[in-house]
């Protein structure tokens, strides 16, 4: 006996940002019925923030995943119930201004006065905060490093709650599960997790109805639908797409921010274990270039010394070292593309010239500002280098001249991936202005930050999803007109 399809009006593939924010707003403001389909898992709540165990459980391919080209870069990217929202520093930042006015030239009917508005209106619905007493004393080295700089930098905004109780720092996260997805299960909207979006194996003109086969469990099913909005991620909603036969400019246009860290050593103990990211940036130099603090657990630290013969002593000490990180806005495209047997997307990237000198830039200026702030010393990932020895300075000069004169290529990663689908008025952009696809004549979106037009050299995470809600409500608005 054959199994009948099951159908929705609106199938959403990816709970991320992107994906819960489309389905909660077509579930309130509509009477279509709406699934969300999620490859992921709902993460366990006993897992540590930032450990090595949620990087097991939450992230795709544990947070390993590799670039063909060169640079041998490093990207790491959820998959998890909730996306992003989950496992991130939870940073909320503004569309800075000359992107803003960029897209208005790529985007048909772009106001930067409605992303602003949608970016209220989702920060207090993430409940964004900006308190001055949860900075950690990690980010105030930043802090005092980019004041004797003159340096603008800021405590910035975001979507986790932190408080320090008994000496011990405690966070509460404001992701995807406890606003969006919750309420759009409120409302009546349906996810599944552990499902595997494959593609789209068919489509009837006539009731204007796609088949898209999908695995739960690693069993094989179908379900039937009228409108598709793809929100799998810069690497995911490419695959999905090429799998599904369209082609036409699909995953040529990956841009992501390149990462390169750096591990300073104090005098006093800077390291709290358990703050998780803290919040302070310098923002001098957007969109360019971004400096932060990264994740200092024992755990990352090991892997960021990995090549140092002190490791085991360093370790013991580890609350006198803290991990740092240099952004650079690449311009860099890269691709992704579809294998031959379906498994996984595969990506080309090649680190240009112009890359490898902002980023030895990068690291030159956030490694005087950490010794302005008070570092002792500053470790290099092993990188290009010969031998790890030379890869520990006292002074910003020792770390300058090494730079300049190996030409030194840090170890480079990537948490920030987008454009891979893009949308905008030009020929090339596979999305129309509103982030519907413009090969064919259905009814296929893109709205998560595959659509970005470009890149936008900060935490992405807020503007993804006002953009996204800017491109849900035009396509609410439009079949209520049908």
């Amino acid at each position: 006996m054959k199994i009948k399809n099951i159908y929705t009006d609106v199938l959403v593939i990816g709970s991320g940002p992107g994906g819960a924010i489309s389905g909660y707003e077509i579930k309130k403001k509509t009477q279509l019925n709406v699934l969300i389909l999620e490859r992921g898992k709902s993460k366990s709540t006993k897992l540590k923030p930032y450990s090595s165990q949620e990087m097991d459980e939450a992230y795709y391919k544990g947070g390993l995943s590799t670039c063909i080209g060169k640079g041998n870069l490093v990207l790491a990217t959820a998959e998890t119930l909730g996306g992003g929202s989950e496992i991130n520093s939870g940073f909320f930042r503004e569309l800075p201004k000359k992107v803003g006015l960029n897209w208005k030239k790529i985007i048909n009917d772009f106001s930067l006065n409605d992303i602003s508005q949608n970016l209220k209106k989702i920060g207090a619905i993430l409940k964004v905060n900006s308190k001055n007493k949860d900075e950690g004393k990690a980010s105030k080295v930043l802090k005092k490093g980019s004041d004797k700089l003159k340096l603008r930098s800021m405590r910035v905004s975001r979507w986790i709650k932190s408080k320090k109780i008994n000496g011990t720092w405690h966070h509460l996260r404001y992701g995807m599960i406890n606003t969006y997805l919750k309420m759009f299960k409120d409302l009546g909207g349906i996810i599944k997790t552990n499902t595997v979006a494959l593609k789209i194996c068919g489509y009837d003109k006539i009731k204007k109805i796609y088949t898209v086969k999908y695995l739960e469990n690693n069993r094989t099913k179908y379900i039937e639908c009228k409108y598709v909005f793809v929100c799998g991620g810069a690497l995911m909603t490419p695959e999905f797409l090429l799998n599904s036969g369209i082609k036409k400019n699909i995953g040529n246009s990956l841009m992501l921010h390149q990462m390169s860290r750096l591990v300073a050593e104090f005098k006093e103990e800077k390291n709290e274990n358990n703050f998780g990211v803290p919040v302070r940036q310098v923002d001098q130099y957007m969109s360019k270039m971004t400096f932060g603090c990264s994740v200092s657990t024992k755990q990352r630290l090991a892997l960021w010394m990995s090549d140092n013969n002190n490791l085991i002593e360093i370790l013991k000490n580890y609350k006198k070292y803290s991990v740092y990180y240099a952004l650079i806005n690449s311009q860099t495209r890269g691709k992704v593309l579809k294998t031959i047997f379906n498994t996984e997307p595969i990506v080309f990237y090649n680190i240009t010239k112009k890359d490898i000198k902002d980023n030895q830039d990068a690291i030159k200026k956030l490694g005087k500002i950490l010794f302005l702030g008070g570092a002792k010393k500053i470790y290099l990932s092993s990188g290009n280098a010969s031998y790890q020895n030379e890869l520990s300075f006292k002074n910003v000069q020792e770390l300058n001249i090494f730079i300049n004169s190996k030409n030194y290529i840090p170890e480079l990663s990537s948490i920030h991936l987008f454009s891979s689908v893009r949308m905008g008025r030009d020929e090339n952009c596979p999305l129309n202005s509103y982030g519907k696809l413009k090969e064919g004549s259905g009814n296929i979106y893109v709205n998560d930050a595959s659509m970005l037009p470009t890149s936008v050299g900060v935490n992405p995470q807020g503007i993804i999803m006002a953009l996204a809600k800017r491109n849900v409500e035009n396509f609410i608005q439009n079949i209520k007109t049908q």
